[in-house]
Formats: structure tokens, sequence, C-alpha cells
């Protein structure tokens, strides 16, 4: 439909690869990392870095906020 009306564009999916460029490879400091030193047109699928970031951020996050959760439940239901 696009290409009907000069506006081409495609659907692009994050991959395992651009998951595989955000882990931190040192693993000295971080897991991931939110960016990179090249610029954009320097760097495959640059477009895609940011979307594995926040995906792999909200996963961790989503594990902490389990973690508190199920802890709150547990001492709450234990009695004195």
């Amino acid at each position: 439909m696009g290409d009907a009306f000069g506006d081409p564009w495609e659907v692009s999916t994050v991959r395992r690869e651009d998951f595989e460029f955000i882990r931190d490879k040192s693993g000295e400091y971080v897991e991931v990392l939110q960016n990179n030193n090249e610029p954009s047109s320097r760097t495959m699928r640059a477009h895609q870095i940011p979307g594995a970031f926040l995906q792999t951020v909200l996963h961790f996050y989503n594990i902490i906020m389990l973690k508190k959760i199920k802890k709150k439940v547990k001492s709450d239901t234990v009695g004195p």
C-alpha cells in the first residue's frame, strides 16, 4: 500500500543478533549496553538497538517486581 502512495516502508522486527549486540562482552560493569560508540550509519541494524535494549530492561524489571510481589505476599500470609 505504501508503494502506491510513494511512502515505502517495511516492518522491522528485533532479531537475536540485536540482543547479542547490546550484551556487554566484558561483563565487568553491566549486563546490557544502552548505546553504541559508532554512528548509526556504521552500525548494522542500528535502528533496532533501542528496541532490544528496552525489551531487555523491561524483562529484568518484571523479574525484580515479581520477586518483590512474591516476597510481600509470602510475608502477608505468614501469621504471628
